[in-house]
């Protein structure tokens, strides 16, 4: 995703890929406030992720943007 990014931000001939250095899987964790009002939405994107898992697509959405 980031290399998507870089390019539609334009800034192609400013950044430089290094090669694989195996820094392997980084985990994600989506924050939201208790406080905040989105915490309702939590089940929905709960199940939401876990549909996609299920049904294939963030195995598609990362072979789409992961380094050939």
């Amino acid at each position: 995703m980031t290399r998507h990014y870089i390019s539609e931000l334009g800034y192609g001939d400013r950044i430089v890929e290094v090669p694989d250095v195996g820094l392997g899987y980084i985990e994600f964790r989506l924050m939201i406030s208790k406080k905040s009002e989105f915490t309702d939405l939590l089940p929905r994107i709960d199940e939401t992720l876990r549909e996609m898992w299920d049904d294939g697509t963030i195995d598609r959405m990362e072979a789409r943007y992961r380094p050939d």
